[in-house]
């Protein structure tokens, strides 16, 4: 890190320092979402259909970066952060009146939206403030203090509803807390320069954000067929997530605990320990490439889940332990490829239009994905959904490295 900080100018040591204490807190918070669809499975009693709304949630909440992306454009993101802070943070102490899946439900769709802001403005915040050939670096520090702080939120949340699962309300209250307290840390990040954005903001957008994102691709050839690929690899990523909590809660009957050591401790262990050299791979090499690259991984991930229930019952608790770590070395990958190549598609114009429409692409296939999970776990048996999965990851990755890459 000392190697890192004596290349960064004044402005991006500041840049730095404060995105580390918000990261500090984004992980608490994040750690205890994490457990959000095992606590509606686990204590709420959902429905795997419930379970499949629940996984289209945060998606769907991202519609709405399209028209803040473009709001956001060229303007200071200070109040835009400060108000996703209050709507979509401090909002969770409406938990206490949670008495249904559905009720729980609704309150994090109401939470997740929040990320329509966040999202495209921490893009623009790095673009303005960080050289690009230092950005997938100083990311891959954040990734790693962000994965620490996961894991250890998790794995005291998994404890205390283990003592007793009705505590979840609490927990889930004293996340809220934490995750406004990140978005105010960011908010205090002075953009050292506005870029400009696209034209003048049409106020029908809000209306129309799909038409003016799909505006976005035409115009940009490369950057839609980038995010072609993108769409099918998101496929294979949303269309296990109706099937883990019915894998690891009523398949394997793991406890909180053990679920937060699994899909936290180990999905995370990679980011930590690999974050800051993959980081520096990112600004070495295309992005393109790199996205390739860890769209395989994420395949491996899908197909190990896949063997949980075909190998002998002592090993598939140890068989999930590693399924999650590949998914750790795919995802810090992922993590610095999804948060940062908007930067480099956008060049010389403010990152939030391109990351907004990245991010509200999320919601269209957060709808299907999910969709296409509780499908195919209804008609065939559950490994059939991540062998599937496993599929569109190996698809976006060819497609990606030999089509993509090859193209632009």
């Amino acid at each position: 890190m000392r190697r890192l900080i004596s290349k960064l100018e004044s402005y991006e040591k500041c840049t730095f320092k404060k995105f580390s204490i918000a990261y500090v807190f984004n992980g608490l918070f994040q750690g205890i979402l994490r457990l959000t669809d095992v606590i509606a499975k686990k204590t709420l009693h959902a429905t795997d259909f419930e379970i499949t709304v629940l996984s289209m949630v945060w998606p769907v909440a991202n519609m709405f970066s399209v028209y803040f992306g473009e709001l956001m454009a060229g303007k200071d993101k200070k109040n835009f952060l400060l108000f996703a802070g209050i709507l979509g943070r401090l909002s969770l102490v409406l938990i206490f009146f949670v008495k249904t899946p559905w009720e729980f439900i609704l309150l994090l769709l109401l939470v997740y939206s929040a990320n329509a802001i966040v999202l495209p403005a921490q893009n623009s915040l790095l673009q303005s403030n960080l050289r690009w050939d230092l950005t997938g670096s100083v990311f891959g520090y954040l990734t790693a203090i962000l994965s620490f702080f996961v894991i250890l939120s998790a794995y005291v949340a998994g404890k205390v509803m283990d003592m007793n699962e009705n505590y979840f309300r609490w927990v889930l209250f004293v996340a809220g807390i934490l995750g406004f307290i990140h978005i105010a840390v960011l908010s205090t990040i002075k953009q050292r320069r506005f870029l400009k954005g696209h034209g003048k903001f049409d106020s029908h957008r809000i209306l129309k954000p799909l038409v003016d994102g799909f505006r976005l691709l035409k115009e940009d050839k490369d950057y839609g067929l980038f995010q072609l690929f993108y769409f099918i690899y998101g496929m294979g990523f949303l269309m296990v997530m109706p099937a883990i909590p019915k894998l690891l809660v009523v398949k394997l009957a793991m406890t909180y605990t053990l679920v937060s050591i699994a899909r936290v401790f180990m999905s995370q262990t990679g980011k930590i320990v690999f974050s800051p050299w993959i980081g520096r791979v990112f600004d070495r090499i295309s992005p393109i490439r790199f996205t390739g690259v860890t769209f395989f991984v994420m395949g491996l991930y899908a197909f190990t889940l896949g063997m949980v229930l075909l190998v002998p019952p002592p090993l598939r608790v140890p068989l999930v332990f590693v399924a999650f770590f590949i998914f750790s070395l795919g995802m810090t990958g992922i993590n610095l490829s999804w948060n940062l190549s908007s930067i480099h598609f956008a060049k010389e114009h403010d990152a939030s239009r391109y990351q907004g429409v990245h991010v509200a692409l999320t919601a269209v296939r957060g709808i299907l994905g999910p969709l296409l999970g509780y499908f195919v776990m209804s008609l065939f048996p559950l490994q059939y959904v991540f062998f599937t999965s496993f599929l569109f990851f190996l698809l976006a990755s060819l497609g990606m490295l030999f089509f993509v890459e090859t193209k632009i």
